[in-house]
Formats: structure tokens, C-alpha cells, sequence
């Protein structure tokens, strides 16, 4: 059985990802993107999970079910990008942020609705709703964020698990590359008595 690359959404492709979104999708893609919440703890949120006064989502539960998948519960920052997203979407909700009642199958509705999203968003790459939280790791790590830090905010118990969500860019790895320089004069000369 032949299996889809893993993959990442381009941060390039974001801004019109979440342009083009309408509500709640907008905020459920934010959220996984700005949080790498799993899609059932995204929807396992209620409005008492969120502090926008000390910026905080604690996620306790996934959708249908008491607890998270690793059984613990853990408190995530909501960076500043996030705050007004949030903000507006909790204005009038009352228990869970995203009921999606009605829906026989919620998780096969909001892969379809993010397929939407990026077909009007004009984004032409295969994606999936978890792929939101492999950008998250994988664009934190991108960005120099410490690995440990990365692991704690996935909600990862070691490091190994976290490695398997990080899906380094092409353009990312070759400037990586491109900081080594063997040139004469690149590296400082050895000090004297110091074998090279």
C-alpha cells in the first residue's frame, strides 16, 4: 500500500490559505497552524480552555473523548498573530469553540472545506488537516526555535516523535548549505600549540 508523502503547507501559501477561509475554518486553521493542535483537540476546545488574558489554550480533551491523545494535558501560547483571531471567533460561543453538530463525519467535512479553502486560495499542493501541525514543528524548527521547546508545545513525550513531523524546505536547506565556506581565511587560524 503505497502512502502519501507527508507534507507542509509553504509559508508563502498561508496568507492566502487563511484569506481565502471562511469561519469557523479560518480560526480552526489558525489555530493548528499558530498552535500545532491536533485537529481533535481543536475541536475538543471549549470556551473555558482559552485565557486571552494570560494568552494561554489549555488543551485537555480531543473531540469525543476525556483526555488527549497522550493523556496529558498541556498549556499552549497563542502568539500575538493569533489573539484577534480568537478573540472575535469567542465573542457569543458558549462550550465547545467548534460544535460541528450535524455532521456525521466533522474530521471528512474539514478536510473537504480545507480542500476548498485551498482550491479558491489557488494553492495546488496535496494537504491534509494535520499537515497544519507539521508546518507548525516544521516551520518552528525553521526558525531556530529550540527543539525541546518545539517537543514540549507538540505535546511529544521525546524528541524522536517530534523529528517525524519535521519536513525541512528545499530553499531552507540550501541556505543552511550555503553558511559553510572552506575559503582560505573563512575559519580563524589555530592557536599556536593546538593541533589541527
Amino acid at each position: 500500500v503505497s502512502e502519501r508523502p507527508r507534507t507542509t503547507a509553504d509559508p508563502r501559501d498561508i496568507p492566502a490559505l487563511l484569506n481565502a477561509a471562511v469561519e469557523p475554518y479560518r480560526t480552526i486553521w489558525s489555530i493548528g497552524l499558530y498552535t500545532g493542535l491536533r485537529i481533535g483537540e481543536i475541536l475538543g476546545l471549549t470556551d473555558s480552555d482559552v485565557n486571552l488574558e494570560t494568552g494561554t489554550i489549555t488543551v485537555t480533551r480531543t473531540e469525543g473523548g476525556e483526555t488527549t491523545k497522550g493523556k496529558r494535558w498541556r498549556a499552549v501560547p497563542i502568539v500575538e498573530a493569533l489573539a484577534p483571531i480568537i478573540s472575535a471567533h469567542l465573542e457569543g460561543t458558549k462550550g465547545r469553540l467548534f460544535p460541528m453538530k450535524g455532521f456525521a463525519d466533522p474530521r471528512g467535512h474539514i478536510l473537504d472545506e480545507l480542500r476548498r479553502t485551498m482550491a479558491r486560495a489557488g494553492i495546488h499542493k496535496y494537504l491534509t488537516v494535520h499537515a497544519l501541525r507539521h508546518t507548525f514543528i516544521t516551520s518552528l524548527i525553521e526558525s531556530g526555535a529550540d527543539e525541546h521547546a518545539v517537543q514540549r508545545l507538540a505535546g511529544h513525550v521525546d524528541f524522536e516523535t517530534t523529528q517525524r513531523y519535521i519536513h525541512l524546505r528545499d530553499g531552507y536547506l540550501r541556505a543552511q548549505a550555503a553558511k559553510l565556506n572552506f575559503l582560505p581565511g573563512s575559519y580563524p587560524a589555530a592557536s599556536p600549540g593546538v593541533a589541527s
